[in-house]
């Protein structure tokens, strides 16, 4: 299933080309547009990685189960994400 998303979204963003704007437009405009294109695949770029985490800590740490345990691996995952690439990786998003 996630392999499915992550082809289905790649494929999109890869074909997608960037449409020629006719010669009276701003430059401005096409500034923007470009601005809000990195932003829509910086969001599914982002979306698909915490997709992957949360799989992997499922498969690999938890092993598909519930546990209590898995409770505090999701903070301490969290907290050396962030300590070692200092973005936002809180325990909600992953």
């Amino acid at each position: 299933m996630l392999e499915r998303f992550i082809s289905m979204l790649s494929t999109t963003l890869v074909t997608e080309k960037i449409k020629f704007l006719p010669k009276q437009i701003e430059l401005s405009q096409l500034v923007e547009q470009i601005q809000k294109r990195v932003i829509v695949q910086n969001n599914v770029t982002l979306t698909l990685l915490f997709l992957q985490i949360g799989f992997r800590i499922n498969e690999t740490m938890l092993q598909n189960k519930r546990a209590e345990y898995g409770k505090q691996i999701v903070p301490t995952l969290s907290a050396q994400l962030e300590t070692k690439y200092d973005r936002s990786f809180t325990e909600k998003k992953l």
